[in-house]
């Protein structure tokens, strides 16, 4: 059930994955204790996945739990001490407080590469969610150096098909968009769409996400009429599949909104704006990070790492 309830999460249906996630936590608490390595595991996950439905301050307290469970049982440099120490990284980031997310996550890369090595898929998931947190810290050429490393390497290791190579490759292109190197993401978003769309398929969310970064760095190109036609699949897609409430779909409907007052189409822009704002001002809080990102017009799609 744990495990399904993590598949779920890796198909996008977060909602799913969330309903059973919280079965199969309560049941292990209940059947085998809170202090379990399995019950654990799950707690971890569960926090993951309320990290991916924007409930990070639930994520930050069930990861707060786990992490300190995980100290005491199996030791700060355990390797599953580290992992929920790098996923509460990424929960902080969630947050908006990216100074103790790098803290957190440099913790984490010194004691992986040390203990397992610079070129194991856990010390680059590390310097890999690490980049993203540069970025947005606006330190947008050390996130170049650090996700550039871990591209060359995840290529060599693990290939240039891989989904983890294609996760760096796809994080590459916001952190060129945001260096204001915008023609070299697009020719990067571009064959991370392609790869995408051929290896795990056009409705797949990393596909989708992939598709949604392409279109607003479009129109940030002044490529607007291809930045719509990219963003209107995009929303129509995680409609469906998603929902029409789902975080993800509250997104594109958001940058969606910015491509329209691009284009000119005020009223279809403030339109599409002021829903993606009332409903996450509902759903997630009128605190939350994406909420002031909507404000501002536009949010960054990136995925869990």
């Amino acid at each position: 059930m744990s495990d399904l309830a993590w598949i779920y999460q890796c198909l996008g249906q977060s909602t799913r994955a969330e309903e059973l996630g919280a079965i199969a936590l309560e049941k292990r608490k209940r059947i085998i204790g809170e202090d379990h390595p399995d019950t654990l595991l799950t707690m971890n996950n569960l926090a993951m996945i309320y990290q991916s439905l924007y409930q990070s301050i639930r994520a930050k307290e069930l990861g707060d739990v786990v992490l300190e469970k995980r100290q005491r049982v199996l030791g700060e440099e355990h390797p599953d001490t580290l992992t929920v120490m790098n996923d509460l990284a990424w929960i902080y980031h969630g947050l908006g407080q990216s100074m103790k997310a790098e803290e957190l996550g440099a913790i984490v890369l010194e004691k992986r590469k040390r203990i397992i090595g610079e070129n194991h898929p856990e010390t680059l998931r590390t310097m890999n969610a690490l980049a993203i947190i540069y970025q947005s810290l606006d330190q947008c050429t050390r996130a170049k150096e650090l996700g550039t490393v871990v591209l060359e390497k995840r290529k060599r290791i693990l290939g240039e098909e891989h989904p983890d190579t294609l996760t760096t490759m796809s994080d590459l292109v916001w952190i060129y968009h945001c260096l204001g190197q915008s023609m070299k993401a697009e020719e990067l978003g571009a064959i991370v769409l392609e790869k995408r769309e051929r290896i795990i398929g056009e409705d797949h969310p990393e596909t989708l996400r992939t598709m949604n970064t392409l279109a607003v760095i479009c129109q940030s190109l002044d490529q607007c009429t291809r930045a719509k036609e990219l963003g209107t699949v995009v929303l129509e897609k995680r409609k469906r599949i998603l929902g029409e409430e789902h975080p993800d779909t509250l997104t594109v409907m958001s940058d969606l909104a910015w491509i329209y007052h691009r284009l000119g189409q005020s009223t279809r822009a403030e339109e599409l704006g002021a829903l993606a704002l009332e409903k996450r001002k509902r759903i997630i809080g009128e605190n939350h990070p994406e909420t002031f990102a909507n404000h501002e017009h536009s949010s960054i799609d990136i995925p869990i790492h």
